[in-house]
């Protein structure tokens, strides 16, 4: 009997809800400029990589799974598709590989518009701030192993225009599963060229302020929720057991007796 009741309850622990796949687009995105150390430009497209002047951009953006995915999901597998909107019109422009890595720590997306954006105003994210006139990056442009993991979540190589999507890894999918279960700690990631040291690998994405030009980026993800109706028919089902089991026992003590 003890074999049967762990059987069931191994199959109950593993039942989940068929899998559901959603797409999300960015709630938030923003660009940190070294050239401009001051400026915010969170209403235009992002630009990530460097500069033929050997200046470094990065990008940044956050997706509200909380509103859109269950407390209890179990998430299933992630990619992230980016729209690569423009290039470098240098002959000496060269395509990169572009690390994802998950956020620490709040920043503020700000609304300023341009191509290297403006002076930022109050809570807006800069290549020195992450909140402007609040809070500074632990180093100029967010540093690794504090204000963002040490270790990538995705990697991959972008060059030409058009769409690129980074597939499912463990690590995407840990990251959004804690976003998940911690809904506070949900800070996005940001996109940094494996190439810094080099010029002309700077690349400009689409997003939501700037869709003409391109598509947000947008998370692709499919997950299973537990399934109560089959969990409660399998909890009726052991107690059924149990019964049967307890009155077999009772009639073979009666019929010893």
């Amino acid at each position: 009997m003890k074999t049967l009741l762990y059987s069931c309850l191994a199959v109950l622990l593993c039942v989940r809800a068929s899998a559901v796949e959603i797409s999300i687009d960015a709630v938030a995105e923003t660009s940190l400029f070294q050239s401009n150390p001051n400026n915010n430009l969170g209403a235009s497209t992002l630009a990530a990589g460097t500069t033929g002047g050997g200046q470094k951009s990065r990008a940044m953006f956050r997706f509200d799974v909380d509103a859109f995915i269950p407390a209890n999901a179990v998430i299933d597998s992630v990619t992230l598709t980016l729209e690569l909107v423009r290039e470098p019109q240098r002959v000496d422009g060269v395509g990169s590989t572009f690390d994802l890595f998950q956020l620490n720590v709040d920043w503020g997306e700000g609304d300023k518009a341009g191509n290297t954006g403006t002076t930022a105003t109050a809570g807006e994210a800069t290549w020195n701030h992450r909140l402007f006139g609040t809070a500074l990056w632990t180093q100029p442009g967010a540093a690794a192993g504090s204000d963002y993991d040490s270790q990538s979540s995705a990697a991959l190589f972008m060059d030409t225009l058009g769409t690129h999507t980074y597939a499912s890894t463990p690590a995407l999918v840990a990251d959004v599963q804690s976003w998940v279960d911690n809904p506070a700690s949900d800070f996005g990631w940001i996109l940094i060229s494996q190439n810094e040291a080099a010029t002309g690998s700077a690349r400009r994405f689409g997003s939501t302020e700037e869709i003409s030009s391109g598509p947000a980026p947008r998370l692709n993800l499919s997950y299973t929720v537990p399934e109560p109706g089959t969990a409660i028919s399998l909890l009726g089902g052991i107690g059924m057991l149990v019964g049967l089991r307890r009155r077999r026992v009772s009639g073979m003590s009666h019929v010893a007796g």
